[in-house]
């Protein structure tokens, strides 16, 4: 029983698996990964920001698919889809209007199902946006929209018994998630490839802001930086690929 609540405790913390590898930080890795698992829902709307994207398309562009792979994809911890589609056309004062949606589950919390003592462990997030988006000139643009956002986290235990270093009903096994993001930001455009972004948003319900820098290079690679000033780990740096 204590190994199969170990792992959902420490599953969250495998984002961190390189910083964890070096000698004399596993105090702080335990502690950070009692931390995520106290608060897996905002660890969940973290994650779902991180596997957003929340940009305008470009104006050659209908059709947008994305996702992260490091460190999300490559280990396989959060994998995550976006699709983006535009609606209307940039035309005059009118500006572009896109959807968005997007999927991601922590696929580390299934070896959690490997144990007899765990029934069921699964947590995801879907996502459904709505963008506004305006160029100011050739080269800028200006964005801006609304998020919903929609997930889970939950773990059954076969037998409710305690580990001796943590008490099973300190632990959120049965967490459901429903808010709103509203978010905004702009675009420039190095090269015929490449751009950066920021966008900074705010979720009303968690009380939560957050930022994302994006620098895009060559035809579909991706460096981003999400800030979360309120969350266990501030600074999410990412890479990801988008067609």
């Amino acid at each position: 029983m204590e190994k199969s609540i170990k792992i959902c405790v420490l599953c969250g913390f495998l984002l961190l698996i390189p910083r964890i590898c070096f000698a004399g930080l596993e105090e702080w890795a335990a502690e950070k990964g009692l931390d995520l698992a106290t608060r897996m829902d905002e660890m969940l709307l973290d994650l779902e920001i991180d596997s957003s994207d929340l940009t305008g398309l470009a104006r050659d562009k209908r059709f947008k698919v994305s996702f992260n792979l490091l460190p999300f994809t490559l280990p396989p911890i959060y994998p995550n889809l976006s699709l983006k589609a535009r609606i209307l056309k940039e035309d005059g004062r009118r500006p572009q209007i896109s959807c968005g949606i997007n999927y991601g589950e922590i696929v580390c919390l299934r070896f959690a199902e490997t144990s007899d003592d765990v029934e069921e462990a699964r947590a995801y997030m879907f996502g459904a946006s709505l963008i506004l988006s305006k160029s100011l000139d050739e080269k800028t643009s200006i964005f801006s929209g609304i998020k919903y956002m929609k997930g889970e986290c939950k773990v059954s235990l076969a037998e409710e018994e305690d580990a001796d270093w943590i008490d099973v009903n300190d632990l959120p096994t049965n967490v459901e998630i429903s808010d709103y993001a509203l978010f905004a930001g702009f675009k420039i455009k190095r090269t015929e490839t490449g751009s950066w972004s920021v966008v900074s948003g705010y979720i009303p319900q968690a009380k939560k802001m957050f930022s994302k820098i994006e620098f895009s290079f060559g035809k579909h690679w991706l460096l981003a930086l999400g800030i979360y000033p309120e969350s266990v780990f501030v600074l999410h740096p990412m890479v990801g690929l988008r067609w």
